[in-house]
């Protein structure tokens, strides 16, 4: 159950952000609102690049007698319904400014219960479990970013505004309601033995510090490429339905093959084997997509340095999420992975801001080679990493 409670909470929490992020600019242009006016749906990746100022709280209280984590899962989510659909009353047309802030509202709550799962996930997997956690998070994030960049754009296209923000409130609470079903550990909290959660607490430790240091030019290099493989698909003509399918299709397969892969890998070889091993593969899929874009291979070369970066990315997603469980402190599991989960995000934001700068002064090969040289710059880091298991029967 304790999977299924983490892939159902997850794919629920994805819902609004991806909608927001991607669908809601969609139907603000067709409304035939400005550019201007559309770019601050931007700011409703805020509360997710930010939420580890607000973690400790998250981790210090319980919000009913759920449980510590179960409260939040529950009652968050449910908020989170109850603004959706009070926002089916005001249509982008009609007021865009008041869209924006429900959207940041929501996804304000969004990023809250976020960190209330990732502590769930930390405190209720024991480490030859985590891999596989590693794999079901982001497998429940990849269908509710398809309910919620195409199943909800398609519902508008059938009906209306009001109809798709009052599917897209059943959708969060019905993975609410995943909460009340899953199980929850409740390990000793502040006041028995543990400091009260704090960031304090967090960036005094030295290993959470070259954690950091690991994920800064990661973060990086990823973002660098992120940022560039769509535009140098449309580039060599590929359709926006190819691209949509191209992405689809390899987004699913990578977390089909290359997740379960890396989860059984981590247990048979432990993280100080695999992470080396992941970065470097990813360096040399890196290497491949800018060789194929500097010599111009072809479309079809192109499409597979596409699909061997997602399954490179999910491979080494599964080593790197494992690691921060790991590291998360105890009392304070929820801040520690939040914060780590929140350094990757901005790394990478670093990443894509520089990314098109790159690409239009020195071309798509150079941003390909430029984020391989960042991963490899955080290869040497993972010598110093603070790994606390190496190997174990990995167990589901």
């Amino acid at each position: 159950m304790t999977y299924l409670a983490i892939f159902f909470l997850n794919a629920g929490l994805t819902v609004p952000i991806v909608f927001f992020s991607v669908g809601l600019p969609t139907l603000m242009r067709e409304a035939g609102l400005p550019l201007e006016l559309i770019g601050l749906t931007a700011l409703v990746y805020l509360p997710y690049a930010l939420a580890f100022l607000w973690a400790p709280f998250v981790d210090r209280r319980s919000l009913n007698g759920l449980g510590l984590r179960r409260s939040w899962l529950f009652v968050v989510p449910c908020l989170m319904a109850m603004v959706s659909a009070l926002g089916a009353a005001v249509a982008p047309e009609d007021s865009a400014l008041g869209v924006l802030g429900i959207a940041l509202f929501v996804t304000f709550l969004g990023a809250t219960a976020r960190t209330a799962l990732l502590g769930y996930v930390t405190e209720n997997l024991s480490p030859d479990r985590r891999p596989w956690g590693a794999v079901i998070l982001p497998a429940g994030g990849a269908v509710g970013a398809l309910i919620g960049a195409s199943g909800l754009l398609f519902i508008h296209s059938q009906t209306n505004w009001r109809s798709t923000m009052l599917i897209a409130a059943a959708t969060i609470a019905l993975s609410a309601v995943t909460a009340l079903a899953a199980s929850e550990r409740n390990p000793p909290r502040a006041g028995e033995g543990h400091a009260p959660p704090s960031l304090k607490r967090f960036f005094s430790r030295g290993d959470a510090r070259r954690v950091l240091g690991f994920i800064a030019p990661l973060g990086v290099g990823m973002g660098l490429v992120f940022g560039m493989l769509q535009p140098q698909l449309v580039d060599i003509g590929f359709t926006l339905e190819g691209i949509g399918l191209i992405n689809g299709v390899f987004i699913c397969a990578a977390l089909f093959t290359g997740g379960p892969l890396a989860a059984y890998l981590t247990g048979r070889f432990g993280l100080a084997t695999l992470l080396p091993y992941g970065l470097a593969v990813v360096c040399a899929v890196l290497l491949y997509a800018a060789a194929a874009s500097h010599w111009g291979f072809g479309p079809l070369f192109s499409v597979l340095a596409v699909l061997l970066f997602y399954l490179s990315i999910s491979f080494v997603s599964v080593a790197t999420n494992t690691l921060f469980m790991n590291q998360a402190a105890s009392g304070q599991e929820g801040t520690d992975f939040t914060a780590f989960i929140c350094a990757n995000w901005l790394a990478s934001l670093v990443g894509i801001a520089v990314s098109g700068l790159v690409a239009g002064e020195f071309g798509y090969a150079a941003v390909f080679l430029l984020g391989a040289l960042c991963v490899l710059g955080s290869l040497p880091m993972t010598g110093r990493l603070p790994v606390q298991w190496q190997k174990s029967s990995i167990s589901m």
